[in-house]
């Protein structure tokens, strides 16, 4: 009752009152004396017990860096709700992940039995199916022999009028006309270096050899 009152009337140490968290906790911050620019801010916890059972989550992280001055305004009522709520949503979104991360291991786990019980469920091997495997190289090597038997395809089949063969791609080559290979002698004396002719014995002077040169002294 007197401590209502002393509230109620903002007396004694509820001069200095400052607010309260959600839990009731009550803060408040009392000036040092003289000293006005200083205070001291504590705490009133509104279960009494030890100062060594009090756990950090007794109290909101706002009033915690207010009371070690991180913070300079003290956090509102509107501000601890918001805060609240916030993490009850977050706690929820945390709750249906875990369930949905549980299903989901609990169906994959289903899953792999299900493939498991049908792998074990299949006939095993007979000795016949053993006896076919164990034929098919000697089959693979039957049919290539066979194949490489077959007579060779010639490389080009006679076409008709249209330049069409029996098989669809194909065409015969054709013989070159005069012009192309006139064009085809003239690329490759066009290509021909200029100086095969000053080399020994070339087409140019087949009798030209090289010959010891001696300089001769000047008369002065």
């Amino acid at each position: 009752m007197f401590r209502g009152l002393a509230r109620l009337f903002r007396i004694g140490q509820w001069r200095h009152y400052v607010g309260t968290d959600l839990q009731g906790n009550c803060y408040f911050e009392i000036p040092y004396g003289l000293e006005y620019r200083k205070s001291r801010r504590t705490v009133k916890y509104a279960v009494d017990k030890e100062w060594s059972d009090y756990q950090p989550n007794d109290m909101p992280p706002q009033w915690s860096a207010w009371l070690r001055r991180t913070r300079t305004d003290a956090p509102t009522m509107q501000e601890l709700q918001g805060e609240a709520q916030r993490v009850a949503r977050l706690q929820q979104n945390v709750a249906r992940l875990r369930i949905a991360y549980a299903d989901e291991k609990r169906r994959i786990a289903e899953d792999n039995t299900r493939l498991l019980s049908q792998d074990q469920r299949l006939p095993a091997p007979t000795s016949q199916d053993t006896l076919n495997r164990a034929k098919q190289p000697e089959v693979a090597q039957a049919a290539s022999a066979q194949i490489d038997a077959l007579p060779a395809q010639p490389d080009f089949i006679p076409q008709g009028r249209d330049g069409r063969t029996g098989y669809p791609g194909q065409l015969l080559p054709r013989e070159p006309t005069e012009s192309e290979l006139e064009f085809e002698r003239k690329r490759e004396a066009m290509a021909r270096s200029p100086l095969v002719g000053l080399k020994p014995g070339t087409e140019a002077d087949p009798g030209w050899k090289v010959h010891d040169w001696t300089p001769a002294s000047r008369r002065r």
